[in-house]
């Protein structure tokens, strides 16, 4: 979804793109003058998810966030909805609701969208929900090894976790301690899940 993304774009202002198995070219036809908007972003809006889930009650607007998106990640509403979060679209965003869930397992495949992950994993674990990720293997090369690195820091509130260099595995219920201390790698992703 990314590339294509991306590709969808590049066509809007004049290019050409054509994309065959791991091959992309890109023609430069004429430049045009569009205007368009750039959309609200939907990585981002993984926290605030994970925010409205482990809420007592929620009623959040989030401005500008379209179903009709090209991002890839807007799919992770279905997600958010089984584990307990109803999405009303409307014109000025998506209204996140808190439901009821029994949801026990989480498992998704992510390779779409694997920006959510960390923030997705952590709303899940905390929610008491076992969760089996895969589709990440793009997350250890990213600013930091967005695998490992969350579960070196899940390990430390006691979850058991598991991985390997495209799945994350999480059980367990959370142990909060006075005195521990998360660290974010110098990475934005990790920091805000």
């Amino acid at each position: 979804p990314y590339i294509k993304q991306t590709i969808n774009l590049l066509e809007q202002i004049g290019y050409a793109a054509t994309w065959k198995e791991n091959q992309i070219e890109i023609y430069f036809n004429s430049l045009k003058k569009v205007d368009f908007k750039v959309e609200a972003d939907w990585s981002a809006a993984t926290f605030f998810l994970g925010m409205a889930l482990n809420s007592k009650q929620c009623n959040l607007l989030l401005k500008k966030l379209s179903q009709n998106s090209i991002q890839g990640d807007v799919q992770q509403i279905k997600i958010f909805e089984k584990l307990g979060i109803k999405a009303n679209f409307t014109e000025r965003g998506v209204q996140l609701l808190k439901t009821n869930s029994s949801l026990k397992q989480l498992r998704e495949d992510l390779t779409n969208m694997p920006d959510v992950a960390q923030g997705l994993a952590i709303a899940a674990a905390l929610k008491g929900v076992e969760v089996n990720l895969a589709g990440l293997k793009t997350l250890p090369k990213k600013e930091s090894n967005r695998i490992e690195d969350l579960a070196t820091e899940l390990r430390k509130l006691k979850f058991d976790v598991d991985t390997t260099n495209e799945t994350l595995n999480i059980k367990g219920v959370p142990q909060f301690q006075s005195q521990l201390t998360i660290k974010t790698y110098n990475d934005h992703r990790m920091a805000m899940a």
